[in-house]
């Protein structure tokens, strides 16, 4: 029987199963041997992966940063509930577009120790002064610096001290900066409150004698944020109370 099989190999049968044993040995050592090391950069695109092939297990912390998500890529579809916080909205402000006349002021934030003012006042002769200040509120000194003030050698705000946050606009025609004087940080004692900020300022535009814009970011609560924890602090209790019913013996709703 084996005289019979050995006359029916040929040697394109023993060729043959050369080349699968060495295809099959080559997948063996290739599932060993690739790496990370051994692909090329963009070699893995999207279209080469498959549905839910990368989960969050597999990102390393800090991979996914800003610039390499595409605009509206993060929907409110795809936030788990509870992932956007009050505390990390507060990280990031900006006070929109605020218009004032010859002689008013008005706080646009409140940050930690730090208050930031806009103020307009009458220059004379025409002439139109904007200003945005920030005081330090608190009972301790902190840190601020400015590119306007340039206190780079001398950054201590003691409290109750105010110093410029943008560069001081004065003109008798329309006049509009948003450049790096804007740019300033201010860190409390403690660390708890750190931002950076920018932002612009400007006379006469956009039918106001003054105008502003105030951007942060960074660590610290919100006046507001504050106000509306103490809010929710106080509520609690009233909850048990028949009193707080409402309507229809319904509890009445806490912010």
């Amino acid at each position: 029987m084996i005289s019979r099989f050995r006359g029916r190999v040929s040697s394109a049968h023993l060729i043959a199963l050369l080349a699968l044993f060495v295809a099959l040995g080559s997948g063996a050592y290739a599932a060993n041997k690739v790496g990370t090391k051994q692909i090329k950069n963009k070699a893995v695109t999207t279209q080469k992966l498959k549905g839910a092939a990368v989960t969050t297990g597999k990102i390393a912390n800090g991979a996914v940063v800003e610039s390499k998500l595409h605009n509206n890529a993060v929907t409110s579809f795809k936030l788990a509930n509870g992932a956007v916080t009050a505390e990390k909205l507060a990280e990031y402000t900006n006070s929109g577009l605020v218009k004032l006349s010859i002689g008013e002021t008005k706080v646009l934030l409140t940050k930690g120790p730090f208050t930031f003012t806009a103020k307009c006042e009458d220059g004379g002769a025409g002439v139109v002064n904007a200003s945005m200040t920030v005081k330090n509120t608190g009972g301790t000194a902190g840190l601020f610096e400015s590119d306007y003030e340039s206190n780079y050698n001398d950054p201590v705000l003691d409290p109750g001290e105010e110093l410029n946050a943008f560069y001081s606009v004065s003109q008798s025609v329309p006049y509009w900066f948003g450049e790096y004087y804007n740019l300033f940080s201010a860190t409390s004692d403690d660390g708890s409150t750190s931002i950076t900020g920018s932002g612009n300022i400007g006379v006469k535009v956009l039918g106001a004698d003054c105008v502003y814009q105030l951007f942060t970011q960074g660590t610290g609560t919100t006046s507001e944020a504050r106000e509306a924890k103490a809010s929710r602090a106080l509520c609690i209790p009233s909850r048990l109370r028949a009193a707080r019913r409402g309507p229809h013996g319904c509890p009445r709703r806490c912010p």
